[in-house]
Parts: structure tokens; C-alpha cells; sequence
């Protein structure tokens, strides 16, 4: 059997729900899923003791504990792999993408910025995870990117139309220069996993809108919708994806 965890805020609600679902249906077989997971920045709480993720507040405990069906820490060597769905996605750099007028940006200038993002506490969270236990392997998912239909991004996907636009060989200078920088720093038992390619509209930028339709709070009960205008929380089919495209890598 083997025995994946996911850690996260609200958005690891996705693969909760999916999980939830599929349990029955033979896609899990022979894998054991548990997820721990608390609401907004309540996990920059959670620290490293004797081999276990835990945090000394009673909020992330009683999530943890609803969430994960009983445990309010986590043994880090009882998994085989522990995923992060925690922070910005390293292969998320649509937020060098705004304006219009920004210059074309330099190789040192985007390395920083990417360095920057690598000191992040979830980041830190997950390597530092990474190290405690060679056996384990680690994965940084990162929170979902936005909606395509959110108002930035379209936005955003309109410049691609845009016959004097740069944004077509800006976003592939971006690209490459992340794929590089996360085989930089993917190395042992760290690694980063990108969304899979399914859940993108055509420029890989920003997630497809329908798997943000109908998606579920993180709550005991799983029957609470986001409200229609919030872009950044996915659906259970989303999940689904995840938990697929992760069991593949990992196959």
C-alpha cells in the first residue's frame, strides 16, 4: 500500500472532495490518501518536532484532526510521499504579466524574483519537510493558478491577440527560465510538480473556469459553494486531476 499525504490550506478542499468520491471507484487502489489541511495562513504555525509535522494551535489541531480522519500531527516517515498544496506555484509567474508597458524582463531581474518566491514559508516548509526524511518523497503543488475568467487574466489573454504584444515571448522567456530553476532545485527527495496540462487554457497561464465551477469549501460537512465571483478555489474534477497526474510521477 502506498501512503500519500497532502498538506494545505483550503484549496487541498479539491483533492479532499475527490478523494472523498473516488474512494469506491478503483482509481485509488492500492493507495492510501489522507489529507491534512487548516484555513488560510494557520500553517505557518506548523513546525518540525521529532519527526512531525505539528503546530501548537488548536485551530490547525482540530482541522487537522476533522480533515485527516483522527491525527492532529503529522509523522512525516509513515508516508511515501507528502505534497504541498500550500503558497504560489514556482511555474505561476503570471504576476510578471501585468502592464501593459513593463519592459521586456531580464534573465537576472526573473531569477531573482523566482529566488525571492523560494524563501517563502511554505517553500521553506516543504524543503525542510524534504530533509527530515530521504525515504520520503516531498512534492511543492502550490495553490491552483487563478481562473481564466477572472478579470486580470482575461486581461491578461487578451494582450495575446494584441499584434504588437510581447506577451507570447515573454510568457516562453518565463517558462524556460522556471523549468530551469525547478530542475535547479529539484534534487533527492524535493521536487515540484506542475498543474496538470488538463486543467489550462491554451497559453498554460491560468486555470480552464469550469474547474472552479461548483467548488467546495474546506468544512466538516464538504456542503458549503464558494460564491460564483471567487476565482482562485477549483472543484472536485480538478482534484480529481491532481490526484491522478501525482499518482502517475510517482508510478
Amino acid at each position: 500500500m502506498r501512503r500519500v499525504c497532502f498538506i494545505g490550506n483550503s484549496h487541498v478542499g479539491s483533492v479532499k472532495r475527490a478523494a472523498d468520491e473516488i474512494k469506491d471507484s478503483g482509481v485509488l487502489d492500492g493507495v492510501d490518501v489522507t489529507i491534512f489541511g487548516s484555513h488560510r495562513d494557520s500553517l505557518k504555525t506548523l513546525k518540525i518536532r521529532d519527526g512531525y509535522l505539528v503546530s501548537d494551535d488548536d485551530f490547525v489541531q482540530k482541522n487537522f484532526h476533522w480533515t485527516s480522519g483522527g491525527s492532529t500531527k503529522v509523522k512525516i516517515s509513515e508516508y511515501d510521499e507528502i505534497c504541498f498544496i500550500l503558497g504560489r506555484s514556482i511555474f505561476d509567474f503570471t504576476k510578471f504579466q501585468a502592464g501593459t508597458d513593463i519592459p521586456f524582463i531580464s534573465n537576472n531581474l526573473a531569477m531573482k524574483l523566482v529566488n525571492a518566491a523560494l524563501n517563502t514559508w511554505p517553500m521553506r516548509l516543504a524543503m525542510r519537510t524534504a530533509k527530515e526524511s530521504d525515504n520520503v518523497q516531498v512534492t511543492h503543488v502550490g495553490r491552483p493558478f487563478v481562473s481564466a475568467e477572472a478579470p486580470l487574466s482575461k486581461a491578461i489573454l487578451a494582450r495575446f491577440s494584441e499584434p504588437e504584444s510581447k506577451i507570447s515571448s515573454r510568457t516562453e522567456q518565463l517558462r524556460t527560465l522556471m523549468d530551469e530553476k525547478s530542475t535547479e532545485v529539484s534534487e533527492g527527495n524535493f521536487r515540484f510538480m506542475k498543474p496538470p496540462t488538463a486543467t489550462l487554457e491554451e497559453h498554460g497561464l491560468f486555470t480552464q473556469h469550469i474547474f472552479c465551477q461548483g467548488s467546495i469549501r474546506l468544512g466538516k460537512k464538504m456542503n458549503k459553494s464558494h460564491s460564483t465571483d471567487d476565482y482562485g478555489h477549483m472543484n472536485a474534477d480538478y482534484g480529481r486531476l491532481i490526484l491522478e497526474h501525482l499518482l502517475a510521477q510517482t508510478a
